[in-house]
């Protein structure tokens, strides 16, 4: 057989199968030993449970009060310095911004002393409803961490991290609503979590207002007793009336800037990992890599072959 026959065999259709018969055994053993690793791999690994919610906007009758106000008195307010209030998306905006704020997001977990749990915890258990450790960074039992002398003790700073990979924010601005969920092996603390998390944050921004408002209220005051003017006194007081609602709005309303529908629910079912899709996966692409690499052997055969004459008449006509 020629060259050019060998190298049309080599790439045809049957040549191609004939190859992968030949090769059937390398490939059966690549495929195989993979497809058990990739058990082997997915046995091991923790579920992980998702707890989310759906949230809406807080309304209040004041967002209308304000926006009409902030028309008719804004110079006015803006000279004395006086915020007349956010509208509504801001305050999502603001909400969102603030879930990812690492200061915000640092102080909540040193505050909820969760450290352990996102740096140490390594899985949970279904029946005794605990977690698990890794034992050669953190003692459960003593609440201690185990670190050598060549590591630095886990913080606050690299917990943030952590967290924030477990925390999914997405805002659908056509609806208004915003949906957050919370990743984690144990389900209950993924559910506490994520409510105190939500509470927190609307809890830091209607802190902000209550404080905006009530200096904005006692600033008013003053310039109220100070002018003479009956217009401007009427101007000052409107002003007044509209933060004084604020802040009774602030002081009231414990979801402040988005409230869940519903509440939220405990996860019963994982959420990843999938395992039967990681399975096939894997072994798929070892299925792939042991083809490619019999092709490749047989080209290199093929490429020994196809030389291996001409090397064979030079030796003739040296000789």
């Amino acid at each position: 057989m020629s060259k050019q026959e060998r190298q049309d065999v080599s790439f045809s259709i049957v040549g191609f199968f004939s190859i992968l018969w030949k090769n059937i055994y390398l490939i059966a053993i690549i495929t195989i030993v993979s497809a058990v690793l990739a058990v082997i791999y997915v046995k091991n690994m923790p579920d992980v449970y998702k707890a989310e919610v759906v949230m809406t906007p807080a309304s209040g009758d004041d967002t209308s009060n304000l926006s009409g106000l902030s028309g008719q008195l804004g110079g006015l307010a803006s000279l004395s310095g006086i915020n007349l209030g956010s509208s509504g998306n801001n305050k999502v905006a603001e909400f969102i911004a603030l879930s990812k704020s690492r200061n915000f997001v640092q102080n909540f977990i040193k505050k909820y002393q969760i450290l352990p749990q996102l740096m140490a915890a390594t899985s949970w258990n279904k029946t005794t409803n605990t977690l698990t450790y890794d034992t050669t960074i953190y003692n459960n039992a003593t609440k201690s961490w185990l670190v050598k002398k060549d590591k630095k003790l886990p913080t606050t700073w690299n917990g943030y991290d952590k967290f924030l990979s477990l925390i999914t924010v997405l805002d659908d601005s056509g609806s208004g609503l915003v949906k957050m969920s919370l990743n984690f092996y144990d389900p209950h603390l993924a559910k506490q979590w994520l409510s105190l998390f939500i509470t927190e944050l609307n809890d830091a921004i209607r802190q902000d207002d209550i404080s905006d408002a009530q200096n904005s209220i006692d600033y008013l005051s003053k310039q109220a007793e100070l002018s003479e003017l009956q217009s401007v006194k009427r101007v000052f007081y409107n002003l007044i009336e509209q933060k004084t609602k604020t802040l009774l709005l602030a002081k009231v309303n414990k979801s402040y800037v988005l409230k869940p529908l519903g509440g939220i629910a405990l996860p019963e079912e994982k959420d990843s990992p999938k395992r039967s899709l990681i399975v096939i996966l894997v072994t798929f692409v070892a299925f792939l890599i042991a083809v490619i690499f019999a092709l490749f052997r047989h080209l290199l055969v093929i490429e020994r072959l196809s030389t291996a004459p001409l090397r064979s008449e030079h030796d003739d006509v040296s000789e």
